[in-house]
């Protein structure tokens, strides 16, 4: 592993170290004999649900009625991002930063070009201005390898453009499920 990754992750443990530490609240009450075996604070919560349900990690509120963390990247965006890029494997994910970042990935129809999109999620509001896609594309030489390519010029506002509508779906649904 080259040095900047190794630094890269060592910022990101660190990062996720601190960030942790700050929630917790550890105090002397917190740890009473008849509440052994009892949740407590930050891990109050027995069922976890799934991880976009009810008490996952895009959840704006906990069972008491109280604010939970809320995440700075629209949910409908990051859920309509993920379906929309399943036909490429996944390498990484961030819900916190709002990127995710596919694994090189090609189709049965074009075997010889390959394609790998990291998609940038910018804010908590649903519009256009909060997504960003960036596409790279690598085409196979005659001797195997694989050389960058030129993206056309489109590719990336069409992804958009699917990523947006499917989060206007999932927002639509979700008003429908609450009304």
């Amino acid at each position: 592993m080259s040095f900047a990754k190794h630094a890269a992750a060592a910022l990101f443990a660190c990062s996720a170290l601190v960030y942790g530490c700050g929630s917790l609240d550890v105090t002397q009450d917190t740890f009473e004999d008849d509440d052994i075996g009892k949740p407590k604070g930050p891990f109050a919560k027995e069922d976890t649900g799934s991880l976009f349900g009810a008490g996952g990690i895009f959840s704006s509120s906990d069972d008491s009625g109280g604010t939970g963390a809320q995440l700075p990247v629209n949910r409908h965006l990051w859920r309509a991002t993920l379906d929309t890029l399943e036909f490429l494997p996944l390498t990484s994910t961030d819900p916190y930063g709002g990127v995710i970042v596919s694994d090189w990935g090609s189709s049965s129809q074009a075997p010889n070009e390959r394609f790998k999109v990291t998609t940038y999620i910018t804010s908590a509001v649903l519009k256009p201005q909060s997504l960003r896609v960036v596409v790279n594309k690598q085409s196979r030489t005659d001797a195997g390898d694989w050389v960058p390519a030129a993206v056309a010029d489109d590719t990336a506002r069409k992804l958009e453009d699917a990523i947006l509508t499917r989060a206007r779906q999932l927002r639509s649904a979700e008003a429908r499920e609450e009304g």
